[in-house]
């Protein structure tokens, strides 16, 4: 068992996280969460970032251009 503190995954359960690799005296370098499966954000990156709609992504998903894996 790691002794560092964990951030939950989906599917990996606790991952341990032992801090920041470079400090920048600017931002925070705190996680928000641990790294995203293969396609857990893409309807967000192609909604919100990219402005896709629905129907779209929709279709993006059925053509298998891209992945959804949770949610």
């Amino acid at each position: 068992p790691s002794r560092l503190p964990g951030l939950p995954h989906p599917v990996m359960g606790d991952v341990p996280y032992n801090g920041a690799q470079a400090i920048h005296s600017e931002t925070n370098n705190t996680p928000t969460k641990a790294s995203p499966c293969i396609g857990e954000d893409s309807r967000y990156v192609l909604s919100k970032i990219l402005g896709k709609d629905e129907t779209q992504i929709d279709e993006f998903i059925k053509s298998k251009v891209v992945e959804m894996s949770i949610g």
